[in-house]
């Protein structure tokens, strides 16, 4: 853990990433069409473990499910 402290990377919890991700979705349905999903473009430059990727795929697949 202290190697991670000296350069610097820190892990967002899972359910943080959630939360964030549903915050800054939750508008989306209404303004986008289901047909342009698929034109949806995600830039994460920090991926690391991909938590807020993993988060907002899940998230994504949910919303245009429905």
């Amino acid at each position: 853990m202290e190697y991670k402290k000296e350069l610097g990377q820190f892990m967002t919890p899972s359910i943080i990433a959630e939360y964030m991700v549903k915050e800054s979705i939750k508008n989306w349905k209404e303004n986008i069409p289901n047909e342009s999903v698929k034109n949806i473009k995600i830039f994460e430059p920090a991926v690391g473990q991909g938590v807020f990727i993993e988060e907002l795929l899940k998230e994504l697949k949910i919303q245009w499910d429905n």
